[in-house]
């Protein structure tokens, strides 16, 4: 047969390919062997990353003001006596404020925030024509959260929450303020109280409604107690029924978490697709939630001070979130949007029954496992702005609660 091109020009097998073909097995197990290298020492790095304590994460935050206030004592909450003089000088007279191109009222930090010069905080104050009293709150006010816990035994459990000089009267914020020392001081654990109304700078440049000042609080406290273990969000609308219990052999000891974490829980029930990992360990687990309906319920909430939980906070305090028109509930609908599109944080997250950390305030006894009975640990009035009923719900369950 004749050949359509010289003989002596006739192609070689090619050896390189021939060795090639002839060792793929090899090759691939090589190659597969490299990738669950990499794989382990990326995941190895995570986890020491995650595990290396507060002291290494924490050097990395930064307070939101230039300097700190050092302060040995764990307890730290606002003078609760100066809420009628900060309700009756009015936010607008607490910060400088500017108004945009659009239009919209933006609250400023203002020198008492960003400087420690005492006498220019005066020359500010003075030239307000403010009186020596009105001073003193102001000072108080923009100068709180600047405290930073800085004694020589850290609390295991720092219980956050905040207060609105707007919404109560002094009464009820002393109940509310009072409920957390009393069962702080039982347990040496800390607390950390702002008026909510110190995040209005923040709030103001998104639009954003007093929701979504728990996150700023949060990271507040995890900056004000850098090698804390747990941060315990407790919304101004619950009270601590049970002054006795220890949250962490309650319900943080992971052997005593397992058992009770909803595995295969749907993220938005009834009939939510994405649901609870069956196999999380509850050593890795960084936020306990409940629910409440088809959200996740923020009025009591946990997170493991942990690089995952900084992240967490982070991220779910994004101004597209806070800018989102359909999220109904606002922060609690970011976070329930967060677990079901986010695996990475689902799989550190255990749902916990309500009634472990946030049972359900009813008009009627109910027997169940989402609202709150008699002996429960806490109570929470979810829906009291609804029925105008948060200052007297505040009231009765301060009286059970220090009857006990």
């Amino acid at each position: 047969m004749q050949l359509a091109y010289n003989n002596k020009f006739k192609p070689q097998n090619n050896s390189f390919v021939v060795k090639l073909k002839r060792n793929a097995t090899k090759l691939s197990a090589i190659v597969v062997f490299l990738v669950v290298v990499v794989v382990l020492i990326v995941n190895t790095s995570f986890s020491k990353a995650r595990t290396a304590g507060a002291t290494d994460v924490s050097t990395k935050l930064h307070s939101y003001y230039a300097n700190d206030i050092p302060v040995k004592n764990a307890l730290i909450f606002p003078s609760i006596e100066h809420a009628p003089l900060l309700r009756e000088m009015g936010v607008d007279a607490l910060f400088n404020t500017k108004v945009d191109a659009q239009g919209k009222k933006l609250y400023l930090m203002t020198e008492a925030a960003t400087e420690d010069s005492e006498a220019s905080l005066n020359r500010k104050f003075e030239s307000d024509d403010s009186t020596s009293q009105l001073l003193h709150v102001k000072k108080s006010f923009l100068e709180h959260g600047k405290l930073k816990y800085t004694g020589s035994s850290s609390p295991d459990v720092v219980v956050v929450t905040l207060v609105d000089f707007e919404k109560y009267e002094q009464t009820q914020l002393i109940k509310i303020v009072q409920n957390r020392v009393n069962y702080a001081q039982k347990h040496n654990y800390g607390i950390y109280v702002r008026w909510t109304q110190e995040f209005l700078p923040m709030l103001s440049v998104h639009n954003a409604k007093y929701d979504w000042a728990k996150l700023y609080a949060l990271r507040a406290a995890m900056y004000a107690f850098p090698n804390a273990k747990y941060f315990w969000y407790l919304n101004e609308e619950a009270m601590i029924m049970r002054y006795d219990i220890d949250m962490v052999k309650y319900l943080l000891n992971p052997k005593v978490l397992d058992p009770i974490m909803l595995r295969n829980q749907p993220i938005v029930p009834p009939n939510g697709v994405i649901r609870t990992f069956k196999n999380t360990d509850s050593a890795d687990v960084d936020l306990v939630v409940t629910q409440a309906g088809q959200d996740i319920n923020t009025d009591s909430f946990i997170l493991k001070n942990t690089f995952l939980s900084k992240a967490l906070v982070e991220f779910w305090n994004d101004e597209t979130f806070k800018s989102y028109h359909n999220f109904p509930r606002l922060a609690e609908s970011a976070l329930t949007h967060i677990l079901q599109w986010h695996p990475k944080f689902l799989a550190h997250t255990a749902i916990v029954p309500p009634r472990t950390i946030a049972g359900l305030d009813s008009d009627i006894a109910v027997n169940d496992d989402i609202h709150y009975s008699k002996g429960d640990f806490v109570v929470v009035f979810r829906d009291c702005e609804a029925k105008q009923s948060c200052s007297k719900e505040i009231d009765q369950y301060w009286s059970i609660a220090e009857s006990k």
